[in-house]
């Protein structure tokens, strides 16, 4: 769990390397810039993008998972408050598509990420000198 300065620090960081993305991207009057900014801030602490590319995939993470939240208030708007009956179905049923389809974009995301460092970190990862028995030979696998 991130400290408090921690957080701050991410938020202050989050500002200065994704620009205002925040101003046209949040419903305002349904939802809280600051639980965007701690959600954005986080998911760069957590995978520190250092290529273009990383940071592209990173704001697609933030991004697909603001969506998801954004289509699960939408879907609880669909009931009335007092007895939670189900009054919009057609709209229910759409917003549930947009949460599955965030979902399943957020996890794309997650795993270009990761496909992507594991690629970089096999190419630089450097080769092993080939191994000698103990009397100073190759090991049949370098005499084949």
């Amino acid at each position: 769990m991130s400290t408090q300065a921690q957080i701050l620090s991410n938020h202050a960081n989050a500002q200065k390397s994704s620009g205002p993305a925040s101003a046209f991207f949040l419903l305002h009057d349904i939802e809280d810039e600051f639980q965007f900014e701690e959600l954005k801030a986080a998911l760069i602490a957590e995978y520190n993008p250092q290529t273009e590319t990383e940071r592209i995939l990173v704001r697609r993470l933030w991004e697909s998972e603001w969506l998801r939240r954004r289509a699960i208030t939408f879907r609880r708007m669909c009931f009335r408050p007092n007895d939670y009956y189900l009054y919009e179905e057609k709209r229910f049923a759409l917003f549930l598509r947009y949460q599955t389809t965030h979902e399943r974009a957020f996890y794309k995301a997650l795993n270009e990420l990761q496909k992507l460092r594991n690629e970089k970190r096999k190419k630089n990862k450097p080769v092993a000198p080939p191994k000698e028995a103990a009397n100073g030979t190759a090991t049949r696998e370098m005499a084949a």
